[in-house]
């Protein structure tokens, strides 16, 4: 699959970067020569820079920082070529126009400082008891994120839960979305998805997307071989389970990030699915309060224990 992310968006003007293809999805260990290599790939038209390695979940981890001509924004990168999260920030109309859209009438104050990101998963299926079939689904560096009953997996993904058969104009419209992102896909139907109105599901010989009438993508996956999960999932599974996988998935979900204003004008940061559902509401300061105020109340507790004992 060659720059399955956001070529689409770039045509509407919306976003200015090219995702890694599905040659980054292999198994085989990267040198950091091929992460830089990846990191051009997804940002052909900005500067990076890894600011920071880490190691989780065993896997080396590179923070990257992007600059592009509209700001800075971050992505990290493993040491195996996967994204475990990338995006570039923009204020482009289209997306601004969709976020106050779909929080109008929740904040008062309009979203600012909006940074869209996109999150790698692997998942692969089970054979379970009783003829049931569990999906796992795994982030880039092999952690366990969550089990499902496929059934429950095709419900969330819309799959066997769409809505009415889409218009020819509508499937057509939806076909040249889904063949900027894959061009070999094979689209066996498109239909209206419970996500939302105006979102599309596109039912795929290998795979399926969720995407709205104007490009943005909610969700999409497809069908990889087993043997080219990455090592880290491929660790995880043979640790944690006793079945064999079936089949397996790459795939990434979207989510938008922005800051709303609390009543006492410190910023809350939201993070929100393209359809408006709410993923997080954070305020960092209250947070710090918190602990401070925490941190404060086991010291005043250390000397009574102390004269306990």
């Amino acid at each position: 699959m060659r720059h399955i992310i956001l070529s689409s968006l770039l045509a509407l003007g919306v976003l200015a970067f090219v995702a890694p293809d599905s040659a980054h999805a292999a198994k085989q260990k990267k040198k950091e020569s091929e992460v830089q290599k990846a990191l051009k790939d997804a940002y052909p038209d900005a500067q990076t820079q890894i600011t920071n390695t880490s190691e989780v979940n065993g896997v080396k981890v590179y923070d990257v920082k992007v600059t592009t001509k509209t700001g800075e924004s971050t992505a990290q990168i493993t040491d195996y070529g996967d994204f475990l999260m990338y995006g570039v920030p923009h204020e482009y109309g289209a997306i601004k126009n969709l976020i106050a859209t779909n929080v109008s009438g929740l904040f008062k104050s309009a979203p600012d400082d909006i940074d869209m990101y996109r999150v790698t998963n692997y998942s692969v299926d089970f054979p379970g008891s009783k003829g049931k079939t569990y999906a796992a689904r795994f982030d880039a560096v092999g952690r366990l994120k969550d089990v499902y009953n496929t059934s429950e997996l095709q419900r969330e993904s819309g799959k066997n839960a769409h809505g009415e058969k889409a218009s020819d104009a509508e499937a057509k419209k939806v076909d040249g979305f889904v063949k900027k992102y894959m061009p070999d896909a094979q689209i066996e139907g498109v239909y209206k998805s419970e996500q939302g109105g105006n979102f599309y599901y596109a039912d795929l010989k290998n795979g399926e997307m969720i995407v709205n009438d104007q490009g943005q993508v909610y969700s999409f996956r497809e069908e990889i071989d087993p043997k080219d999960l990455p090592e880290p999932v491929q660790k995880s599974i043979a640790a944690t389970f006793s079945a064999q996988p079936t089949k397996a998935y790459r795939g990434e979900y979207e989510y938008y990030q922005f800051n709303q204003q609390s009543q006492t004008g410190e910023p809350i940061v939201v993070k929100m699915r393209p359809n408006g559902d709410i993923l997080e509401v954070r305020n960092d300061k209250a947070r710090a309060d918190e602990e401070a105020l925490q941190a404060k109340s086991k010291q005043g507790a250390a000397p009574a224990a102390k004269q306990k004992g």
